[in-house]
């Protein structure tokens, strides 16, 4: 189960990341109010992609807390 949680979040920050760098080199070719939307929704991309990135530290940190645990109680 975390393996297959960690390599679908890994997917999805491949995925965010591409779609980030993909709009910042847009970004970085317009200018107004087009180039101000896309800087936002390259920034609101690197939030998500921060977001996960807690989220699969925090799920890693249970299970290594959990199989300690487990150890534990074996020995």
């Amino acid at each position: 189960m975390l393996s297959t949680n960690i390599k679908t979040v890994q997917s999805d920050m491949r995925t965010l990341v591409r779609d980030a760098q993909d709009l910042f080199r847009e970004a970085t070719t317009a200018t107004g109010e087009k180039a101000d939307a896309l800087r936002a929704r390259g920034l609101s991309l690197l939030d998500s992609a921060m977001v996960k990135a807690q989220d699969v530290q925090a799920a890693a940190i249970e299970t290594g807390k959990e199989m300690a645990e487990t150890a534990d109680n074996f020995v």
